[in-house]
């Protein structure tokens, strides 16, 4: 039985809490040249062979859904072939199975570890993700070594993570999550974890990490301030952290504050594109016009069930020949309308729906049962999709997908006894 136990926690460690650590060892050997060495694709590639090895296995409809998935896709590969638009077979299988990421790692997590709750373990593993990127950003910002996201002389850094977009949506959801540890446990590291994850989003310069800290942070604290708790010791214990977190808020905030009205010049690009979208500019207007040229004119079959990577391919024939630049794919950069180029009305609708029910399961369980917990899970899945259908980069990205397949599986979870809700 012990072994048992101790195996099911390797699981726990390799699939969460080595996530952040193997994507930061693959973005400093990108730094010198090494991307081919790709040891973060091998370490998901495990994971997706222990996802299909259970697949074989089982037979529920959760199972069920994921197999036809997989048989449609084949038969839109195959109708691709045959009409001659595959022409990048490898990326169309490296895609899918980025997209399925998020089901393989909560199926795996799911089935594994069947006969122990780990949901708690997998909340301080998303925490975690955050708080050893935001020693990364800390260290990038001080040395200047790591990935820019915007190049030279204008600020934002992704640190050793070469998806700058990829890891804010990431440290999004690992915020929410450092949030719910801080209000429910007696232990004060997490609000460390709230802060070095928020420098992280803040250090990258992005337009979703800068709003998403900003959202998340103001969403808790509200809870943070004006929440009440059940006994006397831990009301007074919060009260105490109230007052430290207020004081070191405030300091934060001036000091952020006077930096950036010291430096106003370098952060002249982010202020241009928060000013876009406050006037409700769409920030992806010429990619979203161009690709769906194609999608209006695709075969029904294609409609229906894909056109994989080809759409990319005739997005960007039309983006290069309106712009005058020489590129060989394009994208949507939204979550919503990439699945339906990838995979047309049926199949991606299949996929979509998925990530849907698992969000309408957290709020619906919520208001049958308020808990922080599903608050917290609601929020951040919520928060996923909104910023995945402004940026993209969510649902479609594996660095995502590792956290929102955690977070599937404590959503599943949440009925043990042994969770603390609170």
């Amino acid at each position: 039985m012990n072994y048992s136990i101790s195996l099911n926690k390797l699981y726990i460690f390799y699939v969460i809490f080595f996530a952040v650590i193997i994507d930061a060892i693959y973005g400093a050997l990108a730094l010198v040249g090494l991307e081919g060495l790709k040891i973060s694709a091998l370490y998901r590639a495990v994971l997706i062979f222990g996802f299909m090895v259970l697949l074989l296995k089982r037979s529920d409809i959760f199972s069920n859904w994921m197999r036809v998935i997989i048989i449609l896709w084949l038969m839109s590969m195959l109708n691709l072939a045959i009409s001659n638009k595959m022409p990048f077979p490898f990326l169309d299988i490296q895609i899918f199975f980025k997209v399925m990421f998020p089901f393989a790692v909560y199926y795996f997590l799911l089935f594994s570890l069947k006969n122990e709750n780990l949901a708690m373990l997998s909340c301080r593993g998303i925490s975690f993700f955050g708080a050893i990127a935001g020693l990364l950003f800390l260290f990038s910002i001080i040395t200047g070594i790591g990935h820019q996201n915007y190049g030279v002389g204008r600020f934002g850094i992704s640190s050793f993570f070469p998806a700058g977009n990829d890891i804010g949506i990431a440290l999004i959801l690992s915020l929410c999550f450092s949030w719910y540890l801080f209000l429910t446990t007696a232990s004060n590291k997490y609000i460390v974890a709230v802060i070095l994850t928020t420098l992280a989003l803040l250090l990258s310069g992005t337009r979703a990490g800068i709003m998403g800290a900003g959202l998340v942070n103001i969403i808790f604290v509200i809870v943070f301030l004006s929440r009440r708790y059940p006994n006397i010791y831990t009301s007074r214990n919060m009260t105490f952290k109230k007052i430290i977190f207020i004081i070191l808020f405030a300091i934060i905030m001036f000091q952020v504050t006077t930096f950036i009205v010291d430096n106003i010049d370098v952060f002249a690009f982010q202020l241009e594109k928060l000013i876009e979208v406050s006037k409700a500019l769409n920030p992806r207007e010429n990619s979203i016009e161009h690709g769906i040229k194609y999608l209006k004119i695709r075969p029904l079959f294609e409609t229906l069930y894909g056109s994989g990577v080809y759409f990319q391919v005739e997005s960007a024939k039309s983006f290069s020949h309106a712009f005058g630049v020489n590129t060989e794919r394009a994208s949507f950069e939204q979550d919503t309308l990439d699945i339906f180029g990838y995979y047309g009305l049926i199949l991606g609708g299949g996929i979509l729906l998925l990530h849907y029910y698992f969000l309408v399961n957290a709020i619906g369980n919520f208001f049958m049962r308020p808990n922080l917990l599903l608050f917290t899970i609601s929020i951040a899945l919520g928060l996923l999709l909104v910023v995945g259908n402004l940026s993209g980069h969510g649902i479609t990205s594996p660095q995502v997908g590792t956290i929102v397949g955690t977070i599937y599986y404590i959503l599943m979870r949440k009925s043990d006894e042994n969770i603390n809700y609170k």
